[in-house]
């Protein structure tokens, strides 16, 4: 519950942005953490599909699914007990979450080896596979549901917090809704290091997620219609909240201190609260779009915030990177099954090594200011945006040096290289062949990614086309 009167001040609040930007005891640690969401969908009559619930009143949601094989002994997941949201532990670290509209989200666990961190991921994820495919559940790797619509998806997770999120998106515009319910991405979780090579990791990935939306867009389809887009993904996230979305806005000089903490801190105060104290005190949904920082200085029904209502807040920003005491880079379309790691080898190799991390800020420096304009050019016409800065970009990745990428996943990333960014071409471009230009079917989707396969040949750790490869053990 807030308070009758303030006990925050800007320095307490900056001091609490300061440790989103560094954690004691990792300055000198590189460990990789990945995030990858995937879109369940269930066969129903004929050609049409559906997206699987969570939980069901039939329990054949995909929780319901997954938490039935969990108590078998072979498994490599078990339930949560902590918690009561529909959440799985991995025996391997990580943990399997769930979206408003129904994604499915394996988060991994961090570790210093990226191609350990790929390979629990997909091993994991082909379980998954294994155990939803009995009830003709599948999933869809890419960016975002083409099919279908909000309305048609619903919001399938109703914890409080993404009712309000929903219901505050709604009275602001369509993209909020379309992002949680459809949107779909892989994140790189990378560490800061010491204060001054986050000040650095944090400008870098900044600059890089217009060059990236050009190299990875995946999204020109939403709602069974092609939107003339190369990723409409990025187009919602850049329009779904001014306030809370983007690149956070502070006028950086070239040869100036980039200050990350003072810029995000404002960022964070300017950005509209989800709920405010009613009048007995406790939180509820508003519809009036009153900032943080209006809510601190004035109060609102007479109450004040409290550094729970801050920390709350914070989780509530959604900017293409964003601080969680690690580099969370969310600004990633999601991307067929053959090609999901290439994205987060190319951001590893360049925020962890350090003479790469200074060619992408003296390349990019320039640009600074336009980024929201770079995003709108890249969105629209993918690699022909800018396609010297894209090929350059993908180079300096796959030549960094201080950080050694291993020789097979260096070659996975050039067959992607010479099959899209050398010819000016993204993925999107691939699925508007499918069909013709038209939204292709769930069956023209798999065996595109079949014949994906036999072109940019994942090493067998990354990705395959049969589960049952990868799969360890027994599944139950």
């Amino acid at each position: 519950m807030s308070i009758k009167q303030t006990v925050l001040s800007i320095d307490f609040l900056k001091e609490s942005v300061q440790r989103k930007f560094s954690v004691p005891g990792s300055m000198d640690k590189k460990t990789i953490g990945l995030e990858l969401e995937l879109l369940p969908f269930r066969e129903a009559e004929g050609e049409s599909i559906q997206v699987a619930d969570i939980i069901n009143e039939r329990m054949r949601g995909s929780y319901d699914l997954l938490y039935s094989n969990s108590l078998c002994q072979c498994s490599l997941f078990e339930q949560d007990k902590k918690l009561d949201v529909p959440r799985l532990n991995s025996k391997s670290g990580g943990i399997i979450t769930f979206e408003p509209g129904g994604q499915v989200e394996y988060s991994s666990s961090a570790q210093p080896d990226l191609g350990k961190v790929i390979n629990e991921l997909i091993l994991n994820v082909s379980e998954l596979e294994q155990i939803l495919a009995k009830e003709k559940i599948r999933f869809f790797f890419g960016g975002m549901n083409p099919w279908q619509s909000v309305e048609e998806v619903g919001l399938k997770m109703r914890k409080p917090r993404y009712i309000a999120m929903d219901n505050y998106f709604k009275q602001i515009g369509a993209h909020g809704q379309q992002m949680m319910r459809l949107s779909a991405s892989i994140q790189v979780n990378l560490d800061f290091g010491c204060p001054e090579i986050a000040e650095k990791r944090w400008k870098a990935a900044n600059l890089l997620s217009p060059i990236f939306c050009a190299i990875f867009g995946n999204t020109p389809f939403h709602a069974g219609m092609p939107t003339g887009l190369k990723s409409y993904r990025t187009l919602i996230w850049q329009n779904l909240d001014a306030s809370r979305a983007g690149f956070p806005h502070l006028a950086v000089e070239r040869n100036r201190v980039f200050s990350c903490v003072k810029q995000y801190l404002e960022f964070a105060l300017n950005a509209s609260v989800f709920t405010l104290p009613k009048q007995c005190g406790c939180l509820g949904y508003c519809e009036n779009n009153i900032s943080f920082r209006r809510w601190l200085e004035q109060g609102y029904n007479g109450y004040y915030p409290t550094i729970e209502d801050w920390e709350v807040h914070l989780t509530t920003l959604f900017p293409d990177v964003r601080p969680k005491g690690f580099l969370e880079i969310r600004f990633i379309d999601g991307q067929s099954k053959p090609c999901w790691a290439v994205p987060a080898i190319l951001s590893t190799a360049i925020i962890y090594d350090e003479k790469s991390t200074e060619k992408v800020i003296d390349l990019l420096s320039p640009f600074t200011g336009e980024l929201d304009k770079m995003a709108t050019k890249a969105l629209k016409t993918g690699v022909d945006a800018f396609p010297e800065l894209c090929r350059e970009i993908f180079n300096i990745g796959m030549n960094s040096q201080e950080y050694k990428i291993e020789d097979e996943l260096l070659g996975y990333c050039e067959r992607f290289y010479q099959r899209y960014t050398a010819k000016s071409r993204n993925p999107a471009d691939d699925l508007l062949e499918i069909n013709n230009q038209s939204v292709f079917s769930l069956r023209q989707y798999e065996d595109f990614e079949s014949r994906l396969f036999e072109e940019i040949q994942p090493p067998r750790f990354v990705a395959t086309k049969n589960a049952k490869d990868l799969a360890s053990g027994c599944i139950c």
